[in-house]
């Protein structure tokens, strides 16, 4: 569902059901210059840094693969805000649970490229739609650089998973992080109980460190951002797009 102003006067669970992607489009977009906090301290602070791109069958992580070849240091960082509401949120989980980290901050020819990926999935899955068609459908997974700002590019969102301490295996969240289908939606209706309650326990926790959610994925959240400033009423951004 799309959100109007009314839907910013819910409490934060009940929005987090709501796209935010109109009125985003009407924040201020401004930047503060605030730093970024790389993957030794990332991996310092406790977190488990396991990047898409470090996967073979992962469709965002083949994305990575040229930019990386022309940019061998790049790493999974993110910025400074966004680890602190990181420390925060990870002191709210269970104990046993801990955060894996697969995606920060995302170069801007990245973010067209898997753009163009999930359009291609698209055209594989649905040969009879349009080009039209295909493009609407991998906006609801991607944002498009040409007409919102992507979260991931300004270094204000964080892609994460969580296992289980005690055992190493992944708590169940119903499908992994960057599934395409409607189960991926952080309230979908495909899932039991348990991945259900499992879903809010992480979402009630990164909420009250200052998160916004995406509700197309459970494992998405950001802040300082367009989303995360029309999510919670404000009226401009911390972060902008990060440029070469």
């Amino acid at each position: 569902m799309e959100a109007t102003v009314e839907a910013q006067t819910l409490n934060n669970r009940e929005r987090s059901r709501y796209s935010f992607r109109m009125l985003a489009g009407h924040v201020i977009r401004s930047e503060t210059d605030e730093p970024f906090v790389a993957a030794d301290d990332l991996k310092s602070a406790g977190y488990i840094l396991s990047p898409f791109w470090e996967a073979s069958n992962d469709t965002e992580g083949k994305c990575y693969q040229p930019y990386i070849a022309k940019h061998p240091s790049f790493e999974l960082s993110v910025r400074q805000g966004v680890f602190d509401c990181l420390q925060q949120a990870a002191a709210l989980l269970p104990n046993n649970w801990q955060l894996v980290l697969k995606a920060g901050f995302r170069p801007y020819e990245v973010q067209i490229a898997v753009l163009e990926a999930f359009m291609q999935k698209s055209r594989t899955r649905n040969a009879n739609w349009s080009d039209g068609e295909h493009l609407e459908q991998a906006r609801t997974f991607v944002a498009d650089p040409r007409i919102v700002c992507p979260p991931h590019t300004t270094g204000g969102a964080v892609d994460v998973d969580v296992k289980d301490k005690r055992t190493g295996e992944y708590i169940d969240m119903g499908c992994p992080p960057n599934t395409d289908s409607e189960i991926a939606f952080l309230h979908s209706d495909l899932l039991t109980s348990e991945q259900y309650q499992s879903r809010m326990t992480l979402l009630e926790a990164m909420l009250t460190a200052g998160f916004a959610p995406n509700p197309h994925e459970w494992w998405h959240y950001q802040y300082g951002e367009t989303y995360w400033a029309a999510f919670y009423g404000h009226t401009e951004t911390l972060y902008d797009i990060v440029t070469p």
